[in-house]
């Protein structure tokens, strides 16, 4: 995604969001944020193995949270290649569980979602900071930061 700023003579406040596919047709435009429909084209760009296999490194991502920062609530978003154990755990800075979301569920091929609610495992509503959600399926690991807000 690419925010581009535009009105004929000057800048505009308004955001211009498009997605470009890779024969470089215009796959999605808005002028308002949409993060969801912007999540949906992109799921769909993405739906085969071999479309991911063609994009360049960045877009390869099989793992992010919407919205990030969230407030209390966010959705994870990740794919699996093949059928594989997945686990997916919530940690605070320091390196301690928060939250098992899943644990060693067989899942794949193809993108999933679940939601973190804020709560550690025992239901209590964590507090506001930075946590590591951390995603684990077969020989591939990823880490990547999320704020919570509250």
């Amino acid at each position: 995604m690419r925010t581009v700023y535009s009105q004929p003579g000057g800048l505009s406040p308004f955001p211009l969001d498009y997605i470009i596919d890779q024969q470089g047709r215009i796959a999605y435009i808005n002028t308002e944020y949409d993060p969801d429909a912007m999540t949906a084209i992109i799921d769909e760009l993405l739906v085969s193995e071999s479309a991911v296999e063609d994009f360049p490194p960045l877009a390869k991502r099989r793992l992010w949270a919407v919205p990030n920062p969230s407030n209390p609530r966010t959705t994870i978003r990740y794919s699996v290649a093949g059928p594989s154990p997945v686990f997916l755990r919530i940690f605070d800075l320091s390196g301690a569980l928060v939250r098992n979301l899943i644990n060693g569920k067989t899942q794949g091929p193809g993108w999933f979602s679940v939601d973190w609610d804020g709560r550690d495992q025992k239901g209590r509503a964590v507090s506001s900071g930075v946590y590591l959600y951390r995603f684990e399926t077969g020989d591939y690991t990823e880490t990547r930061r999320l704020t919570l807000i509250r």
